[in-house]
């Protein structure tokens, strides 16, 4: 199954290039809380939110 898969931030940068790279940085962090993803599956009409963080904690507690 094929899908695609968002992550947006805001950032101000002086360069598109720039702002590319915080961007990376940012989600590279080991304490990153960069872990919402919008997910649209093929075909689907609409994305999905997907919430790492929170999916994760839930396991842990089960």
């Amino acid at each position: 199954m094929q899908f695609r898969v968002s992550w947006k931030i805001d950032i101000e940068a002086e360069s598109a290039e720039e702002a590319a790279r915080a961007a990376l940085a940012i989600q590279r962090e080991p304490d990153s809380i960069a872990t919402v993803f919008e997910v649209q599956a093929e075909g689907d009409a609409h994305p999905v939110a997907v919430d790492l963080t929170e999916i994760d904690e839930r396991r842990r507690r089960a």
